[in-house]
């Protein structure tokens, strides 16, 4: 059998439909995949169509964080991509050389994406990530740089969030297993997310801490587990009752 564990966009493939093309049976397969907002380009151009609507007469690509555009489209879609590109990560420009006006019988209205919806929607997909460690602040392989990406992503969120007038609240949790004496592990908990902290104030992302050692088991047992050893990251929306 075969266990995956990871992250995964929204819009990529499914642990699934990847195994089915290989012949692997889904029945072998189990996925713990975390939810994120892939920077890749590939991904970026998806998400950009499906936030605005693309008409099939244009097609989208990105380049060195450009948002390139071709084809042909109604001039509204255009001054409206126009006014929102900005709220997608990972896009500093927009390059509308390659798009030409389509001709229309009827003025065309489409709906512009609601700034404060497509925050919530990328504060949803990071929110409430986790990076784990092996012994005391050493990371597992992986998270430390993998915790130094998202660092990036939740820098760019909270600078859209502010261009459109919000706040976003950022907080690391330290977490431990129940083994081991409880004041080391308050403390131990704290560490790991001081050294989250350290890496997400890299890119300029301040946070609060907050510490959560775990208590013994039932029946007064302590025991070792990996997946309690880790940092978790909580984003809210200020002055938002969605995510209260």
């Amino acid at each position: 059998d075969f266990a995956v564990r990871g992250l995964r966009d929204p819009l990529a493939t499914s642990v699934n439909d990847v195994a089915a093309s290989i012949d692997i049976p889904t029945a072998r397969v189990s996925a713990d995949m975390q939810p994120f907002q892939s920077l890749q380009p590939e991904m970026i151009a998806l998400r950009a169509a499906e936030l605005f609507s693309k008409p099939d007469t244009a097609q989208f690509s990105v380049v060195d964080k450009t948002l390139i555009v071709n084809g042909t489209a109604p001039a509204p879609w255009r001054d409206q991509l126009l006014a929102g590109f900005k709220t997608l990560a990972g896009v500093n420009a927009l390059d509308l050389s390659g798009l030409s006006e389509e001709e229309i019988a009827a003025p065309m209205s489409v709906p512009m994406p609601d700034t404060r919806q497509l925050i919530l929607d990328r504060l949803a997909v990071l929110d409430q990530r986790q990076f784990f460690f092996e012994q005391g602040v050493r990371f597992v392989a992986g998270d430390e740089d993998a915790l130094s990406r998202y660092a990036v992503q939740v820098q760019e969120l909270l600078a859209d969030a502010e261009k459109a007038g919000l706040s976003v609240s950022v907080t690391v949790v330290g977490s431990t297993d129940s083994s081991g004496d409880p004041a080391r592990n308050a403390a131990l908990a704290e560490r790991r997310a001081t050294a989250a902290l350290e890496r997400l104030a890299v890119v300029g992302v301040t946070a609060q801490l907050s510490a959560q050692p775990a208590g013994p088991e039932v029946g007064g047992d302590r025991r070792e587990d990996l997946s309690k050893r880790h940092v978790q990251v909580n984003l809210q929306l200020q002055g938002s009752p969605e995510t209260e």
